[in-house]
């Protein structure tokens, strides 16, 4: 339990490794060549309002197919653990098992001893799963 830690960390560093942030930045130059002033200036409102609007756009669509990246990331993350979850409770359930079985043929001194050992292969197991959890 104590290792969750570091796994989140290296989680979240992996994503941010993965997905690396490229802006294209597209500088649009207006040149008016008229001497009367009506038209020149109507000539740079349209290249400052309209063309620079479009060209700011691909930037943010980037950025949004990245989130979307990262977000799958971490549901693929998830999934991964919770699998890992079903398999512990999975051999848990197994060893419950086999515990009862033990109780039913055997005497109480055996039994508290063969909990302890059972016990202790479930610490073990369950730190071998924290382990496979961070090389992930």
């Amino acid at each position: 339990m104590q290792q969750q830690p570091h796994l989140c960390s290296r989680q979240h560093r992996a994503q941010l490794s993965t997905s690396s942030s490229s802006s294209s930045s597209s500088s649009s130059s207006s040149s008016s060549s008229s001497s009367e002033g009506g038209g020149g200036g109507d000539r740079r409102q349209e290249a400052e309002t309209g063309q620079g609007g479009r060209e700011n756009k691909p930037p943010e669509t980037t950025k949004q197919q990245q989130q979307q990246q990262q977000q799958q990331q971490q549901q693929q993350q998830q999934q991964q653990q919770q699998q890992q979850q079903q398999q512990q409770k999975q051999q848990q359930q197994k060893q419950q098992q086999q515990q009862q079985q033990q109780q039913q043929h055997h005497h109480q001194q055996n039994q508290m001893q063969q909990q302890k050992h059972q016990q202790q292969q479930q610490q073990q197991q369950h730190h071998q799963q924290q382990q496979q959890q961070q090389q992930q």
